[in-house]
């Protein structure tokens, strides 16, 4: 048995991703950590740069009983808030205009798991304006959405959102974004 004050410390956090509230583990990379969560159905999230599993306090306990020994664990303070979860509403033409938004990306050799997060942006970014057509959106409809949506996440998170964009804006011109004003606030 280790002795605590050696023992990696893994920050959990509670987070919205992939349409619903996640137990996010973030820690830095162990070997014997990372296998243990894969083997027990984690999954990694390069969007939040760590491994997640759905949120409830019995995922909490069995994680201490997993890593029991292994790791310190540190409570992030939002596994305490109440976060919401927005229903996703779009269009049937928008959903369609984010699989072949996809389609697109796929053409241009990114990987499938840069497809499915800037996909994800775009839906998410899509049902935030709500019924705003597409032809009419703007970088004040960007920056509103960074400070409403993503505002607790980190730069990467950001950079990702930004990029996602102007693939977007790449793929669909029509749109009223500015593609050369899109930065990070960062």
């Amino acid at each position: 048995m280790k002795s605590t004050n050696t023992l990696p410390v893994i920050v959990l956090k509670k987070v919205i991703h992939r349409k619903g509230e996640q137990l996010m583990l973030q820690f830095k990379y162990d070997g014997f950590i990372k296998n243990t969560l894969y083997k027990n159905n984690f999954k990694w999230s390069a969007t939040y740069k760590g491994w997640y599993t759905a949120f409830n306090a019995k995922a909490i306990s069995n994680l201490k009983v997993l890593l029991k020994y292994k790791a310190q664990f540190n409570l992030d303070s939002s596994i305490l808030e109440d976060l919401n979860i927005k229903q996703i509403h779009i269009s049937k033409e928008n959903k369609t205009l984010v699989q072949i938004y996809a389609k697109y990306l796929k053409g241009k050799k990114y990987h499938k798991n840069k497809i499915e997060t800037y996909s994800n942006v775009i839906t998410d970014f899509i049902s935030y304006i709500e019924d705003k057509p597409l032809i009419e959106l703007t970088n004040k409809d960007v920056a509103l959405f960074i400070k409403d949506t993503f505002a607790y996440r980190n730069i990467n998170i950001e950079r990702e959102l930004i990029n996602a964009i102007k693939q977007f804006k790449a793929f669909y011109p029509e749109c009223g974004i500015d593609e050369i004003k899109l930065q990070s606030s960062y």
